[in-house]
């Protein structure tokens, strides 16, 4: 099941630096002791978080040509629920003075029988290259890219009509 979705544009002359460094710093947060070429590594990388559950996480690599492409994929056990796995797939597209990125948070139940809901939110990936665009007055966020805040929803009916209005409003 898909979790989160998003895709972000980011225009600059070092916009793909500024994008493998949030990639970086998620990835050591989430693996432990991380080199910054370590990202660039296509064997499987392997860690503990500090709940203690084991971390994966793969990087896929397409640098012939033109066109630069880069994603990895990182996969962790529920803290709580053991038979629920989360998936984090990155992807990065480059090109001259743009890097889009994708992310894409899934959770794959192997029970039927989990009753848990999940709760979205945004990934710490996302806050991290949020913040390193912020800090580079150089870059910005292309007009493409949904919005970069969170909205957050209850069961509240009001709330819920109010927001329906609110993404049909003309601009």
């Amino acid at each position: 099941m898909t979790v989160y979705s998003n895709i972000i544009t980011i225009n600059g002359a070092n916009a793909v630096n500024t994008v493998f460094r949030a990639v970086h710093g998620w990835l050591k947060t989430q693996l432990g002791s991380l080199e910054y070429r370590d990202i660039f590594n296509t064997d499987v990388m392997e860690g503990i978080k500090s709940s203690g559950v084991g971390v994966r996480c793969k990087a896929y690599l397409a640098t012939k040509g033109d066109s630069r492409l880069y994603a990895w994929r990182l996969w962790h056990r529920d803290s709580t629920i053991h038979t629920r796995e989360w998936v984090v797939q990155i992807g990065l597209r480059e090109t001259a003075n743009q890097a889009t990125a994708t992310v894409i948070v899934t959770i794959e139940d192997d029970n039927t029988l989990i009753n848990v809901t999940v709760q979205p939110s945004r990934p710490r990936f996302v806050q991290y290259l949020m913040d390193a665009v912020t800090e580079d007055k150089e870059l910005h966020l292309a007009e493409s890219t949904p919005s970069s805040e969170s909205v957050w929803l209850t069961d509240d009916e009001h709330q819920l009509l109010a927001f329906r209005e609110e993404i049909h409003r003309p601009s």
